[in-house]
């Protein structure tokens, strides 16, 4: 895995992710991938938690994630479903 800061036009703030063919399997084995600050450097900013998942689609991830308990109703959850099914609610 690739992580990176960097700032880009206009001062953005960029986190890249890169992720390597192993990282790309583990999560098709249903296994996420949490990045932190204390796990993997200073190019997690301090404080956060990324976690990196993978399914079958939209719906499907927001299901398994709410059947592991990592979020509930009261999350603030973006989805860009492609079948139109899925709810969009901004963070």
């Amino acid at each position: 895995m690739v992580i990176a800061r960097a700032l880009g036009l206009n001062d953005e703030e960029i986190l890249l992710l890169g992720l390597s063919h192993r990282n790309l399997e583990a999560l098709q084995e249903g296994r996420p991938i949490r990045l932190t600050s204390e796990s993997h450097g200073a190019s997690i900013p301090l404080g956060w938690t990324i976690l990196i998942v993978a399914g079958e689609d939209e719906k499907s991830i927001v299901a398994d994630l709410q059947g592991a308990g990592a979020i509930s109703d009261e999350t603030s959850v973006y989805a860009l479903p492609r079948d139109g099914d899925l709810p969009r609610r901004p963070q």
